[in-house]
């Protein structure tokens, strides 16, 4: 049995009692994602944090 979501807002399409639910598959672009990636790829991203991993962690 599924916990309950305690973010389900009825407004939201993609929000259910229960949890998480994808949207119907014909309203993304099948080359979003593959796109999305080579962009970050060529941006360098994602990019190591400013000060250094060690002050990230202890900051976090």
């Amino acid at each position: 049995m599924s916990k309950p979501n305690r973010w389900y807002d009825f407004a939201k399409l993609h929000h259910t009692p229960t949890g998480f639910t994808n949207l119907d598959v014909s309203l993304r672009d099948p080359g979003a994602l593959k796109r999305w990636r080579e962009e970050r790829k060529v941006q360098g991203m994602p990019r190591p944090p400013d000060e250094g991993c060690d002050i990230f962690i202890r900051q976090w």
